[in-house]
C-alpha cells in the first residue's frame, strides 16, 4: 500500500505558441504526493503531456476567437456610427424600372453611395455568396432581378450599375481584410454570387 503525505508541489510548465512564449504555472497546496518522491514522478508525465495538449488546444481556440473578435470590432468601428437615412432614400426592394432608375440616380451622389454601402454591409449571411444574395434580395424583387444578368446578354447588364458597385464594396466591408472568408472576397467570387 502506497502511503501519501501532505506536501505542496509547484510544477511549472513552459510552452510555446506561435511566435510568443507563454508561461503556465500549475500549483496545488495540500495535495497528496507519493512519499517515494517529492518531485513529479515519471508516471505523471502522460498527465503533463495531456495537460500540454489541452493547453495548446485552448490557445488555438483562443487564437481563432481573437480573429473573430477583431472582425467584430472592425465591423463595429464601421457600423457603430448611427447611419442617418437620407431624406430621399428610395423604397426598397426595387419593383419596377422607374424605381430602379431612382436608386441608380440616388447612388450617383457620393454620400448616398456611402450610406447604401454601409447599410448593405449590415446585412449578414453565412458566407460571401449568401451575404451577396441577401443584399440582392434587399435591393430587388425577384421580378426585377430576373431582368438582369452580369454581362447583359439578352438582359440588362448588372456589372456597370451603381448598385453592383455598392454590393461589392458592402461585401468587402462586411468581411474585412482578415478572417475565414477573406479568400472569397475577390471581385470574381462576389461577381459569381451576383
Amino acid at each position: 500500500m502506497t502511503q501519501h503525505n501532505e506536501e505542496s508541489f509547484d510544477t511549472t510548465i513552459t510552452y510555446k505558441s506561435g511566435t510568443s512564449s507563454s508561461l503556465c504555472s500549475l500549483k496545488s497546496n495540500n495535495t497528496p504526493v507519493s512519499s517515494r518522491s517529492s518531485n513529479v514522478s515519471s508516471s505523471s508525465t502522460p498527465a503533463i503531456e495531456l495537460l500540454l495538449r489541452r493547453v495548446e488546444r485552448i490557445i488555438s481556440t483562443q487564437d481563432q476567437q481573437n480573429i473573430m473578435l477583431d472582425n467584430i470590432l472592425r465591423n463595429l468601428g464601421v457600423n457603430n456610427k448611427v447611419l442617418e437615412r437620407p431624406a430621399d432614400f428610395p423604397n426598397l426592394p426595387v419593383s419596377n424600372k422607374t424605381e430602379y432608375r431612382c436608386v441608380e440616380e440616388f447612388l450617383s451622389k457620393d454620400e448616398n453611395f456611402t450610406y447604401m454601402t454601409k447599410r448593405l454591409s449590415t446585412i449578414g449571411g453565412s458566407s460571401v455568396r449568401n451575404t451577396t444574395m441577401n443584399m440582392l434580395k434587399y435591393l430587388f424583387t425577384n421580378q426585377v432581378a430576373m431582368k438582369f444578368n452580369w454581362s447583359g446578354k439578352d438582359k440588362k447588364p448588372f456589372k456597370k450599375t451603381k448598385m453592383c458597385c455598392a454590393i461589392i464594396d458592402a461585401v468587402k466591408l462586411s468581411y474585412g481584410t482578415s478572417g475565414p472568408y477573406t479568400s472569397d472576397l475577390s471581385d470574381k467570387v462576389i461577381k459569381e454570387s451576383i
